[in-house]
């Protein structure tokens, strides 16, 4: 028997005409892929489906993580039960009371130019990226410093790296993944206007 994990975020009682695909969800199990804690008062539920990688972040009330993380395993592991109610916002039904809201993120991209040749942070949000993207929009090459910052210390994912006049460099997931919560990323242009663009794709 399938199992199916039903959230909303509770944009059907606040507008019931104008309800997407970022306000209500089902999720096959076999399409999960973890999930962690995100910060004091979030937890990150992690999907790999077939239009991409998609995330829940669920509210939680301060430091709950580990009750809730057992109320949700508890509630797939129930045998009778193929449609699981994570957490419908609409209906006020949750599998734990310290959930307290929840945001469903599908296919989310983040862009960020750069505009001079100062050092500057690169906000991923808090998300893990498939892929980032560093796009050359200049007529010439345009070198570019990648680094991590733990609030003493930057170091250097790659140094002066060239990229070609109106070309990318890619990374995937495994070149660009970091911890969020002890580093931030910062990117420099050697060209005085910049002339990087960053995409991070979900």
């Amino acid at each position: 028997m399938e199992k199916l994990l039903l959230f909303t975020t509770g944009g059907f009682t606040a507008d019931a005409s104008n309800v997407n695909s970022s306000e209500i969800a089902v999720y096959n199990i076999k399409d999960f892929r973890g999930v962690k804690a995100k910060n004091a008062t979030t937890i990150s539920i992690f999907f790999e489906t077939s239009n991409g990688r998609e995330i829940v972040d669920l509210g939680i009330t301060s430091g709950k993580h580990s009750s809730v993380l057992r109320s949700i395993i508890g509630a797939i592991l129930k045998p009778a039960q193929s449609i699981i109610t994570i957490a419908d916002i609409d209906k006020s039904i949750k599998v734990d009371s310290d959930i307290t809201s929840v945001s469903i993120i599908a296919n989310e991209t983040l862009v960020q130019s750069l505009t001079g040749n100062s050092r500057t942070q690169i906000d991923p949000l808090t998300r893990n990226y498939s892929k980032l993207f560093i796009s050359n929009n200049h007529t010439s090459d345009v070198a570019c410093t990648l680094e991590l910052h733990d609030g003493s210390t930057y170091t250097r994912l790659f140094n002066a790296i060239s990229i070609p006049a109106n070309t990318s460099l890619i990374l995937d997931r495994d070149e660009i993944a970091f911890d969020l919560n002890t580093y931030t990323l910062h990117a420099t242009s050697d060209n005085a206007s910049g002339k990087l663009t960053f995409t991070f794709i979900l």
